[in-house]
């Protein structure tokens, strides 16, 4: 089993070596995510399922119930498939001798990731609604006869790009957070401090190396979403009668529904681990650069060799 680099990388060495450790490790990544992936399928089928229902008078209460079913799967096993991803993180950094034991350690620290998620949500919040603020700044001053439209196009695109490099510090921030919690063994508090200030004292690094990840993924996604444009193209194109007589209700038919949230699953399993990963070879390089962690690591293994 390929383990994560101990060497410092290139940022684009990092996300390189990402790809590479999926493609070497994917039956055991494909072990551990399959079945929470094929549970928060289900769920997502049923919401979606749900809320195409609640227009229907006599399906509410059973569209309500798909909703509330529906919406409790996919968040439950998407906490799981998050749990399993710090770990496999955790088990190709060689910290754990097998999947088991690396998803066990991880899941004691289950507090701390999903405190994790609340400062994430909280981060979203403040973003959007400083984003919302703007807007609405932007729709008041519109109407005064003496703001140049020219004037208005720069706030609100500043305001747009403001939002996007806020989204992507969240990523940043967020990713570096699971992987020190994947590969380090500190409280919450000192695992946040050490979060912020790995990123602080090398942002414009850390900010590239989001970028060039965030374009790679962004290459990834078009060739693995064609079969489901295609499939939802050819629904799309049956008669309008043809589809409600299939699934009786909605634009779209039950088989591809469900088609549709099955792909989007396996495309997440491509593209998640691989973020996982690539954020897990930033921890270490950034700890590396400002640290020196693997000289302490080396140490610490030579202080016990002499024992």
């Amino acid at each position: 089993m390929t383990e994560l680099s101990k060497q410092a990388q290139s940022v684009g060495d990092l996300v390189g070596r990402a790809v590479r450790l999926y493609r070497q490790n994917f039956l055991v990544i494909v072990q551990a995510l399959l079945l929470p992936s094929a549970g928060a399928t289900l769920g997502k089928v049923g919401l979606q399922w749900g809320i195409i229902n609640l227009k229907e008078p006599m399906l509410f209460f059973t569209a309500v119930a798909f909703c509330a079913g529906g919406f409790a799967l996919s968040v439950w096993f998407l906490w799981i498939l998050t749990i399993k991803q710090v770990a496999l993180v955790r088990l190709l950094n060689g910290n754990e001798p097998n999947f088991a034991t690396a998803y066990k350690a991880v899941k004691k620290r289950g507090w701390a990731l999903f405190l994790v998620f609340i400062l994430t949500h909280v981060m979203v919040v403040v973003n959007v609604t400083i984003f919302v603020i703007e807007l609405v700044f932007l729709a008041m001053i519109a109407n005064v006869a003496s703001v140049n439209g020219a004037v208005l196009f720069v706030l609100g695109l500043s305001g747009f790009v403001g939002l996007v490099a806020g989204a992507l510090y969240i990523t940043l921030v967020t990713f570096v957070q699971f992987a020190g919690i994947a590969l380090g063994n500190k409280k919450f508090g000192d695992l946040i401090k050490e979060g912020f200030a790995l990123i602080s004292r090398d942002f414009g690094r850390s900010s590239f190396f989001s970028i060039l990840l965030m374009i790679a993924v962004a290459v990834l996604l078009p060739p693995l979403s064609l079969p489901l444009m295609g499939l939802s193209l050819l629904d799309a194109l049956k008669p309008h009668s043809a589809a409600l007589a299939w699934l009786g209700v909605g634009k779209y038919s039950l088989i591809t529904l469900v088609i549709a949230q099955a792909w989007e699953s396996l495309v997440n399993m491509v593209i998640w681990p691989i973020m996982f990963f690539a954020y897990g070879f930033l921890y270490h390089d950034l700890k590396r650069r400002q640290h020196a962690s693997d000289l302490l690591e080396d140490l610490e293994k030579l202080q016990y060799s002499r024992i």
